[in-house]
């Protein structure tokens, strides 16, 4: 009987593990590393919610109903159709622009239980499909913007790296209260993939910053503490790869897992399952 652990994820979007593995980037890598197998049909297009969403139910697409976008706006309800009216009178993008410093979150309410649902102390920051920040929204329209000239790369390095900022010190403020499961997602690394995919030192310039930052957190969680680095998918050169990353702090031999699997170890952890 292995003793309990406290969970620390950084649920890192689009992390390719040929750009991490490629370039050593040692940080993400950690002890353990690997490919993660993606609950997707052959030639299929890895969702970001639609990914997120059998990450934190351990089940795949199917068994949720959350196997289409369409799904994932259904859930949304509310807050979608209000994006929607933004959108149509044009002030969308302004108006979350505006707001994107603060944290204006989307709640969903499932109808299926998900791994946050089954540790009392948990702090979830920005989990697409359950509380994602707006901002993330607003960066996914402003890609095809810079993509098309429409916006410049100065303005989108500063909505990126804002957006990034403050996740990081939510991220570093949450360390320091009481909680079983911590886990965080964020967006810009799949961002910077689709708007920066015919220049890859840019994209390494970013990943760097990924680096780094792991770094930091490693060096302020104890020795108790499981932490797990995981992607939804990869990207290279603007499109999603059909295999996911993952390392860990403490090697558990995993071996290729699934994306899926992760909602059992991370309780195994917590529970201190043998």
């Amino acid at each position: 009987m292995k003793s309990k652990k406290k969970v620390c994820v950084l649920c890192i979007d689009g992390l390719e593990y040929d750009i991490v593995h490629g370039y050593g980037l040692k940080n993400l890598l950690q002890k353990e590393y690997g490919k993660v197998e993606l609950p997707i049909k052959e030639d299929e297009d890895p969702k970001t919610p639609i990914m997120w969403t059998a990450f934190f139910t351990g089940k795949p697409p199917a068994d949720t109903g959350v196997d289409s976008l369409g799904s994932v706006q259904k859930s949304m309800g509310l807050s979608w159709r209000i994006q929607k009216l933004m959108k149509k009178i044009g002030v969308k993008k302004m108006m979350l622009e505006a707001v994107s410093g603060f944290n204006i979150k989307v709640n969903v309410k499932h109808d299926f239980d998900t791994l946050f649902d089954k540790v009392e102390k948990n702090v979830v920051i920005s989990m697409p499909n359950y509380n994602e920040d707006l901002t993330n929204f607003l960066i996914r329209n402003r890609i095809a913007d810079f993509i098309e000239e429409k916006y410049s790369q100065k303005r989108f390095d500063s909505l990126v790296m804002r957006a990034f900022k403050r996740k990081k010190k939510m991220l570093l403020d949450s360390l320091g209260k009481e909680w079983d499961l911590l886990a965080i997602h964020f967006f810009f690394t799949d961002a910077v993939c689709h708007a920066f995919f015919d220049d890859e030192d840019t994209v390494l310039y970013y990943y760097s910053i990924m680096d780094k930052t792991v770094k930091e957190i490693a060096s302020k969680i104890d020795d108790d503490t499981l932490l797990v680095i995981v992607s939804d998918h990869g990207c290279k050169r603007g499109l999603h790869t059909d295999y996911g990353f993952y390392s860990l702090n403490e090697p558990r031999e995993l071996n290729n897992p699934k994306l899926t699997d992760f909602h059992d170890i991370i309780l195994n952890e917590i529970g201190g399952a043998g």
